[in-house]
């Protein structure tokens, strides 16, 4: 009777699982829509939705459609981030003990990050970022405070900032895909807005939102092209990363390089030092402890192949060509959120320094000096020449064609003609 009774409670169980999963996905699919992104959108102050929300409890794994995060105020009514699917595996384990969410896989499907900046120097990103983080920031448009330039850090208790975010939920991620497209439009710099296209896709492995945030314990790889009208350029950074407690302030290590691009795809930032054609290639390396760069370590390497300078610069340089190629070393400092080493003082002087630098090509630097100087003599030789040589007068020197003697200039010799002609019969 015993056995009968758990057989029919098991039949029960099990007829009773397909609705209970159901209600339990709408619960939690309801939950999402009417809690979740409320509560996002309200510490964000910017409008976020979804089309389609999907949960699938018992197995762990939940679905978004058509995210769509707006710009903050002071900016268009673009979309600063849309993603058509965003996908979260999760750990059970981690839901039924409670504390630290396990996320074993999270992936991003046809995201598009737009980040502007706009002619008061402001960006959507950072705003959002810092309403993020729960720290205080001016309003949009408004006047930039003063403050003093960021300095390196000097052990591990320096931060990025004196303020102390509100922490993030406790999430641990064993790896997230993703696969995007960065759009830059930057009003402050040119009109119409400089722009720049990135397609990405980024590998992260082991990353947190808690633990010592010094401690390099994550990896990630971004790699794909810099996107041109009529061509792509290939680029690839990889690094470690610690867990990210502030979102604003992170802590990494990074390398990475891209070929050799077209320097009229950053006119607006090329012609600060004057330079009108060519081509550039970077490597990098930055090192970041909580979102402040090592300017003692970190540094961009841009390598110039034929470049071409302005009149004004030639003629700054006094008449002489840069070398055919060289590499302009520009520190990286400051924060991660207001860096150091692109303004226009530090890039002259990133040029000033590499034209000189003894590890450049400085053959083409003196080749280029005695260019100057054979075109010099040469205008000078051509300014004192008369057009018309004059007749040499009684006593002068004969003509350069003249061939020359000890007494003067050698007989022309006689001709058969000029013989016969002066014989008598």
């Amino acid at each position: 009777m015993a056995k009968k009774i758990i057989f029919f409670l098991v039949l029960l169980i099990a007829a009773a699982l397909p609705a209970l999963h159901v209600l339990l996905s709408r619960g939690v699919t309801k939950a999402v829509r009417e809690v979740v992104l409320p509560a996002v959108k309200q510490r964000l102050h910017v409008d976020v939705s979804a089309q389609e929300v999907g949960v699938n409890l018992f197995g762990g794994k939940a679905v978004v459609r058509n995210v769509r995060v707006a710009s903050p105020e002071g900016f268009d009514n673009s979309a600063m981030l849309l993603v058509q699917r965003f996908a979260v595996n999760l750990g059970l384990l981690s839901l039924i003990r409670g504390g630290a969410t396990d996320i074993d896989e999270l992936s991003l499907n046809d995201a598009i990050l737009t980040v502007i900046r706009n002619k008061e120097g402001d960006i959507n990103l950072k705003k959002v970022l810092e309403r993020l983080r729960g720290t205080s920031e001016r309003p949009a448009g408004g006047p930039r405070p003063e403050k003093p330039a960021p300095t390196p850090p000097k052990g591990p208790a320096s931060t990025a900032q004196s303020s102390t975010p509100k922490s993030l939920p406790p999430i641990r991620v064993g790896q997230l895909n993703a696969r995007l497209l960065l759009q830059y439009f930057d009003e402050a710099v040119s009109q119409p807005p400089f722009s720049l296209g990135l397609e990405a896709r980024l590998k992260v492995r082991n990353a947190a939102t808690f633990g010592d945030p010094e401690t390099l314990s994550g990896t990630f790889q971004l790699d794909g092209a810099l996107t041109s009208r009529d061509r792509k350029y290939a680029f690839v950074f990889s690094g470690r990363l610690a867990p990210i407690v502030d979102p604003a302030a992170p802590s990494f290590d990074l390398d990475g390089s891209m070929e050799s691009v077209d320097v009229r795809l950053f006119a607006p930032f090329a012609s600060k030092v004057d330079i009108e054609g060519g081509f550039i290639s970077t490597r990098l390396h930055l090192v970041c402890r909580n979102g402040v760069f090592d300017e003692s370590r970190s540094v961009v390497n841009l390598t110039t192949e034929k470049i071409k300078v302005s009149a004004a610069r030639l003629e700054k340089l006094g008449g002489v060509e840069p070398p055919e190629t060289f590499t302009i070393a520009v520190p990286i400092g400051g924060t991660l959120t207001e860096p150091t080493g692109f303004s226009d003082h530090d890039l002259e002087a990133a040029f000033t320094r590499a034209l000189f630098n003894p590890d450049n090509n400085l053959d083409d630097v003196f080749k280029s000096l005695l260019k100057k100087a054979d075109r010099s003599v040469r205008d000078a030789i051509r300014s004192a020449s008369p057009e018309q040589p004059p007749a040499p007068a009684d006593g002068a020197p004969p003509a350069a064609d003249e061939p020359l003697t000890r007494d003067g200039p050698t007989p022309v010799p006689p001709t058969a003609e000029s013989l016969s002609g002066s014989i008598e019969p």
